[in-house]
């Protein structure tokens, strides 16, 4: 019988529930489900200090995304060496994943040293304070839980557009005919997952996300049908649960440093989330998706 703090690998083997730290970083990673979100919300609801530092990783991690976003970015030398140790990283932790089910899926040093190399880089060229902003809430600015939200898409959009080990591990359904079914699964309702054959673009896979708030959350990536090299698409649809709602009948337009944007907008009780680094892509999908046609900037 296993016991509350502990895991089974298998009948008759047991180890440790990683530390809070672990649980933490890997829930600010987008990569936690089942048994390892389930620890975060506990740690959540027992550990007062438990939002605040969940908030300061995906700060960390948001800070990135607006470097690699930014006009005055950091040079690319440095950015394509961060990349390549957040690579060896991923490809060490896919080794981990195939011996631990309950994976350790945070970044190590290294990583969190290539990030801060890169924030130091960015913040010595644009000025922005590197230290941790906190979680909006109610008593900020209207709509800020969008703009953390968007940070963290542009992260995550980054990073799963690579199709390494990362992209094989959260994609866990590549057919598209099997997506709306695996999507009203996870989130309770069925999305809209359209086909953007007419804008040359397929449909790439979709998996568990972590957008952040408290309502579940899923990732579907489109690619470039003909394999050119063109941008990715993403769209992030998330159960709205708690939070004040977007009004609906109106797509948010979030502009993020760089010049990168973010339309979200609601649909009954399902928040979407579309981003594009090409601008008439993003359009196109956008009225593909149905979305909005009135928009308001934040």
């Amino acid at each position: 019988m296993t016991t509350p703090d502990h895991h089974r690998d298998r009948p008759g083997e047991a180890r440790p529930t990683p530390s809070p730290g672990v649980v933490i970083r890997a829930g600010a990673d987008g990569e936690l489900a089942g048994a390892e979100l389930d620890a975060l919300h506990d740690l959540l609801e027992s550990d007062p200090t438990t939002a605040d530092r969940l908030a300061a990783e995906r700060t960390l991690r948001a800070r990135v995304a607006r470097a690699m976003w930014a006009p005055d970015r950091a040079p690319d030398s440095l950015r394509d060496e961060i990349r390549e140790l957040f690579r060896r990283q991923r490809a060490a932790d896919a080794g981990a994943r195939r011996t631990h089910p309950f994976r350790i899926a945070g970044p190590t040093w290294l990583a969190v040293a290539a990030s801060l190399a890169l924030l130091t880089a960015v913040a010595v060229v644009s000025r922005w304070p590197i230290a941790p902003a906190p979680w909006p809430t109610a008593s900020l600015a209207p709509n800020a839980h969008l703009v953390h939200a968007a940070d963290f898409i542009l992260a995550e959009h980054e990073r799963c557009s690579a199709f390494d080990d990362y992209f094989e591990h959260k994609f866990t359904v590549r057919d598209r005919a099997g997506a709306a079914a695996a999507a009203e699964d996870l989130l309770g309702a069925a999305p809209a997952i359209v086909e953007l054959d007419d804008l040359g673009y397929r449909f790439a896979g979709l998996g568990r996300c972590a957008v952040p708030g408290p309502g579940v959350s899923l990732h579907i990536l489109y690619a470039p049908a003909d394999g050119a090299d063109r941008p990715t698409l993403s769209l992030f649809v998330q159960r709205e649960a708690g939070r004040e709602a977007l009004e609906s009948g109106v797509r948010y337009r979030v502009e993020r440093a760089g010049g990168a944007t973010v339309y979200a907008w609601r649909v009954g009780e399902l928040l979407y989330y579309l981003f594009s680094p090409d601008a008439r892509v993003e359009a196109h999908a956008a009225q593909a998706l149905e979305a909005p046609a009135a928009v308001r900037s934040l």
